[in-house]
């Protein structure tokens, strides 16, 4: 498990950021060629009443994704956002995605530490919902879907 930082991935993309990307070379020290692998065709994956899909053609990303928490905390309820680079004005996935925290739920806690999971985590690396409120406000960055995001 990777450290959780803040709960978003913008520590992770600012990382990078800093540190450079450079070339994969093989044990030659030559540069290796860069692979890029497009699905042919539709697909999607599921698990319960959460999906994600994918859709090719045409030469712009898109990514839409939902949520919807409303039976088990109200505050996120649902929400669905489509965000897509090449947009105008929509920002980088810097600035629109990657800030956007984890979150869980105040009743879920006991449970994943009890697998031991969230070792680390603490009200600072994920946002906590509890019914119609978070218990972290202070937290939130993105008041109307940080969740999907």
């Amino acid at each position: 498990e990777i450290p959780i930082l803040d709960g978003s991935a913008l520590p992770w993309v600012k990382g990078v950021r800093d540190a450079g990307v450079v070339d994969a070379l093989d044990e030659r020290g030559q540069q290796v060629k860069r692979e890029f692998r497009t699905p042919e065709r539709h697909f999607t994956v599921a698990d319960g009443e959460s999906f994600v899909s994918f859709y090719p053609g045409g030469t712009q990303v898109k990514v839409s994704y939902g949520i919807d928490f409303t039976a088990k905390a109200q505050v996120i309820g649902k929400q669905w956002i489509s965000w897509s680079p090449e947009e105008e004005g929509a920002g980088s996935y810097e600035e629109c995605i990657a800030p956007a925290r984890t979150f869980c739920c105040q009743e879920d806690i006991a449970h994943m530490r009890s697998l031991g999971l969230i070792k680390g985590g603490d009200e600072r690396c994920a946002l906590i919902a509890e019914g119609d409120r978070w218990v972290n406000q202070e937290q939130v960055r993105f008041h109307s879907d940080e969740q999907a995001r």
